[in-house]
């Protein structure tokens, strides 16, 4: 029996039939990622798409919505207190609840990207910034760097402008409490970590007072990679790494009224393999567990008036000669914060937070050197 050649027109025809099929089969079989929730507990203008977090995990159990409180990791019956009925909308405006269909594995991540570069400055360390910046544009000169500007002068924004691969943000103070203003709270750093970490995957944090040695940071990208080895234990890194260590605990400079929104083990806090690690210099991913678990509660943290900077607080430290177990008396704000998060998430244990690396950076506060200034275009 001879063949039928069926023309090319009637093959193309059948082919696009049979897309539009299996289009129409799948949108009417599966539930689209848009729909929301409607349970009983969710008031009118505080659903979630299926894109957000539980709302189990978020929810003050005394209060209930839009209250948020934070329950520690491992014994979620301890919870916090409050951090208020607006620090929801400032987290939901940020992206923070809609990153799930986004989250990235860093050993993925690492093989086509690299992280972008993030610092800020106002006109005070502007100069101490240049420093910073030039450094990365040596060893790095092909990758972006994001510059948040906390209140430069018009001069110093039009120069930052003309450098090479640097992109200038004005940090919108406007759109935050008063009391974000207070550049030395640092509440502005978890903000511009958080919105950064949703548009680019991963990133570099440098304060001004810190330099790049080397463009080989492949040492510290392996810690992160499935397999890797520490104390021969098969354990990467956690997605937020930290790098110079400050020599005393996360206790010893943490005010008290930060524990009443993040309650804590205070005898695994008092512990020698809890200590604080420097916030000027950080590498993080997007990853669930870092947005989650970490992020979130940073950025809550610091949009509450008495979380992140207690009325009391001081950067003033008298330390003892047990520098882990005794109070000194003073706060690091974002720093102490940070540092208390990944320690609940992390059971305490700094070397899932730190690299162990201190060769590849400087960290000289204070920067100048107007005889090397950054490459313009």
């Amino acid at each position: 029996m001879p063949e039928i050649e069926v023309p090319l027109v009637f093959r193309i025809l059948f082919l696009h039939l049979l897309c539009f099929s299996v289009y129409v089969f799948r949108l009417i079989l599966q539930p689209q990622l848009v729909l929301l929730y409607h349970s009983p507990e969710a008031p009118v203008g505080q659903q979630f798409t299926k894109r957000s977090l539980a709302p189990s995990s978020l929810w003050c159990s005394a209060v209930g919505k839009p209250h948020i409180c934070y329950h520690l990791p491992g014994n979620e019956s301890v919870e916090g207190s409050s951090f208020g009925v607006n620090v929801l909308n400032y987290l939901k405006t940020l992206g923070l609840f809609d990153q799930k269909d986004r989250y990235i594995v860093p050993s993925s991540f690492l093989r086509d990207h690299s992280p972008v570069f993030l610092t800020a400055a106002n006109s005070v360390y502007y100069r101490p910034s240049l420093m910073a910046i030039r450094s990365l544009q040596e060893h790095f000169p092909f990758q972006k760097i994001i510059f948040y500007d906390l209140g430069l002068t018009k001069v110093q924004a039009s120069h930052i402008d003309r450098l090479c691969n640097v992109e200038r943000i004005v940090f919108p103070f406007w759109e935050y409490p008063n009391y974000v203003h207070n550049l030395k709270e640092y509440r502005w750093k978890p903000i511009i970590i958080a919105k950064t970490l949703i548009d680019h995957g991963a990133l570099w944090y440098l304060d001004s007072s810190v330099s790049f040695l080397t463009r080989n940071l492949s040492f510290v990208y392996h810690l992160l990679l499935p397999g890797s080895r520490q104390n021969n234990k098969v354990r990467p890194k956690f997605s937020i790494v930290l790098h110079a260590s400050t020599g005393h605990g996360i206790y010893s400079a943490t005010s008290p009224e930060v524990y009443k929104y993040i309650p804590t083990n205070f005898e695994k806090l008092k512990s020698m393999s809890a200590m604080m690690y420097q916030a000027g210099l950080l590498l993080a991913f997007r990853t669930k567990q870092a947005l989650e678990d970490i992020i979130l509660w940073y950025v809550a943290c610091a949009l509450n008036k008495d979380c992140m900077g207690p009325e009391d607080a001081s950067s003033f430290c008298q330390f003892r000669d047990k520098e882990h177990l005794v109070y000194a008396g003073c706060h690091r704000y974002d720093q102490s914060v940070l540092n208390l998060l990944l320690a609940n998430r992390l059971n305490y244990d700094q070397e899932q937070w730190s690299s162990g690396f201190n060769s590849f950076y400087r960290i000289e506060r204070h920067q100048v050197n107007d005889t090397h200034p950054p490459f313009e275009c």
